[in-house]
């Protein structure tokens, strides 16, 4: 098992010579059931699972406030104070998201490496 990266898909989880495509890619649940069998494989995959979420959440919250700012302020051919401050907080909160995504790709990596240690030879 191991990861592959594409232009669409930037973490794609693929198993064997061939790099068949693993059902359900790099979501956390079901990546668990395939990685039964080694324990730190279990819990790099669960702090693949929080950091991961955690990325997600900062960077969506993060475009949303800056989109409604950049947006809300055009539309009203006026900038406010509260536009200004929300273009500001979605840029910090998506550069927040970014060290959780590298720590979210660390993990399942590290979990990978631990399943396929525990498998026999």
């Amino acid at each position: 098992m191991r990861i592959e990266r594409s232009f669409f898909n930037p973490i794609r989880v693929v198993s064997g010579a061939s790099g068949d495509v693993i059902k359900g890619g790099a979501s956390g649940q079901r990546l668990e059931a395939m990685l039964v069998g080694s324990d730190s494989a279990t819990s790099y995959l669960r702090k693949y699972a929080r950091a991961n979420k955690r990325s997600t959440v900062l960077g969506l919250l993060g475009v949303g406030a800056y989109a409604f700012g950049f947006f809300h302020s055009d539309h009203y051919r006026h900038t406010s104070a509260g536009d200004a401050i929300a273009v500001v907080a979605g840029a910090v909160l998506v550069t927040a998201s970014i060290p959780s995504g590298f720590a979210a790709q660390r993990h399942l990596s590290r979990a990978i490496w631990w399943y396929n240690e525990s498998l026999p030879r």
